[in-house]
């Protein structure tokens, strides 16, 4: 995947006094959100979604950076994971890694659709760190800081490195296992891994709400009393939906792990707006400042399982009789449009139309012919195979056109090669 790199580069200072650190700190914050605001390749504005994937990358290039330290050695039978399991300080240390250093600036994939961040942050820091934990815990460290000091002296000259990344929730049906030695999810239809992954979201939606249900709103009354209200529950179900995701883990049983980014005031914002739409009763001030402190103790993730079920090998009892000239429809245009109404942002309603686009142009594919009595959507349901093949031309479909509507809507034409989508197929021959 191709990332397009921002030009924006986030440096921590290290004040000496508390006034100097909140001028440094604030000026920081405001030059972030600037760049946030308004950073650019060719013109692109970062929208309020584009935000939200960056914060979901840059925390899981945290939890990478994290890695990175845990597994570091401190002698050749000792790791920083050793050390902090003994003596404990691991959120100490995480105060230090979350002030790493942001290398470039956001990546994002060249249609938008993905995110990546790299974090870095100087060896001496990390042992800084750690020294200063050691000493103070000397009742639990194996290391005296003293010793530990003289241990990590040579850390000056080294960095750890976390990448971190992200995907929009309308890209997620482009997501594929990794290869591995075993390909467990050889036998697993692109159709049956779609199904798992969409699946797994949708758990992760439900498992979200489900934590908020008990959160009081009002006096008597819970958030899972307004999500009774068919469209306060759809609001926020969609809005859920769309959050980035962090991570998609194939598991080896054909289960789909997915962990979908529910910041907690994000959320917390989102149901008030819901429930404020709905016109559901809504505390005061003093009520909604003690509602997102009930929201800021839910946890930023929300993970979903789902199985996928394994399909016939794909290419074994292939009965279809392709033709061996290729059929008309190959020399002329293969286009499909989709549309969505506003849904926030211009960049999420143009993501949304996308993918109504794509799904349009399933429907187009399905009807072409392959003989007089036999379209492309009869085969895909016969043979696993070209359904593989198909869904591998739409990942590759692309938009041509977009048309942002005075109404917030848009519009999203896209294409794909019909000669390519014809050299797949004719590929599936047994």
């Amino acid at each position: 995947m191709r990332f397009h790199r921002f030009g924006c580069t986030a440096r921590w200072a290290q004040p000496s006094g508390r006034d100097k650190m909140t001028h440094r700190l604030t000026i920081l914050l405001c030059a972030l959100l600037s760049a946030l605001l308004y950073l650019g390749f060719g013109g692109a504005r970062v929208m309020a979604d584009d935000r939200t994937m960056i914060a979901a990358a840059t925390a899981n290039a945290v939890d990478a950076l994290r890695d990175d330290v845990a597994s570091a050695r401190i002698d050749p039978h000792f790791s920083v994971a050793d050390f902090i399991k003994q003596v404990g300080g691991g959120g100490e240390l995480d105060q230090v890694l979350q002030r790493a250093e942001q290398i470039g600036g956001p990546r994002f994939s060249s249609d938008g659709g993905a995110c990546q961040i790299q974090l870095q942050i100087a060896g001496d820091r990390v042992a800084r760190a750690l020294i200063t934990i050691a000493a103070s815990h000397p009742n639990r460290t194996p290391i005296p800081a003293e010793v530990l000091a003289r241990m990590l002296a040579d850390w000056r000259d080294r960095d750890f490195t976390g990448i971190g990344s992200s995907i929009s929730g309308a890209n997620i049906q482009f997501i594929r296992p990794p290869p591995t030695p075993d390909d467990a999810w050889a036998d697993v239809s692109d159709a049956a891994r779609k199904q798992a992954v969409d699946a797994a979201r949708d758990d992760a939606v439900r498992r979200a709400m489900d934590t908020i249900r008990p959160i009081p709103l009002t006096p008597g009354h819970t958030v899972g009393d307004a999500l009774t209200i068919p469209v306060v529950r759809d609001d926020i179900a969609s809005w859920l939906a769309t959050r980035p995701v962090r991570r998609v883990r194939f598991e080896a049983d054909h289960e789909v792990e997915l962990t979908l980014s529910t910041p907690p005031s994000e959320l917390c914002d989102e149901v008030i707006a819901a429930s404020k739409a709905a016109a559901v009763p809504l505390p005061d001030l003093a009520g909604i400042s003690a509602l997102h402190e009930q929201f800021a103790a839910l946890p930023a993730v929300s993970i979903g399982r789902a199985a996928a079920s394994a399909a016939a090998p794909t290419t074994a009892g292939l009965a279809i009789d392709l033709p061996t000239q290729p059929p008309a429809w190959a020399e002329q245009p293969l286009m499909a449009e989709g549309t969505a109404d506003a849904r926030g942002s211009k960049l999420k309603t143009a993501r949304v139309a996308e993918s109504a686009a794509v799904d349009a142009l399933r429907d187009t594919i399905y009807a072409l012919p392959l003989t007089s009595t036999l379209t492309i959507g009869d085969a895909v349901k016969q043979s696993p195979a070209i359904a593989q093949a198909v869904d591998r031309c739409l990942a590759d479909a692309r938009p041509y056109k977009v048309d942002y509507r005075a109404d917030g809507s848009v519009s999203v034409k896209s294409s794909l090669n019909p000669r390519e989508l014809w050299g797949e197929i004719s590929q599936q021959q047994p």
